[in-house]
């Protein structure tokens, strides 16, 4: 069965999110979409300022990898959990 969390990352840090392998594939997934965002970003608006959108990349940025960090502490996840 394939972890819900990869295909909804919404779900993460919510009611039914308790996967903990989930969590971390989908939010290593997500930061790499981030970078791929990001990217498309600067070359469609080139110089123009985008303030809010790289605020909000780097937010989810930041979300992203404390749950990254968050989960190296707790010890290794694998997909048998």
């Amino acid at each position: 069965m394939e972890p819900f969390a990869h295909t909804s990352p919404l779900w993460i840090g919510a009611e039914g999110s308790t996967d903990a392998s989930a969590r971390v594939h989908a939010s290593a997934d997500l930061l790499r979409a981030i970078g791929v965002a990001e990217q498309r970003a600067r070359e469609g608006y080139g110089d123009l300022q985008t303030r809010t959108p790289q605020a909000r990349f780097d937010a989810a940025r930041a979300r992203l990898t404390g749950l990254l960090s968050a989960a190296a502490y707790s010890g290794p996840v694998t997909d048998d959990e």
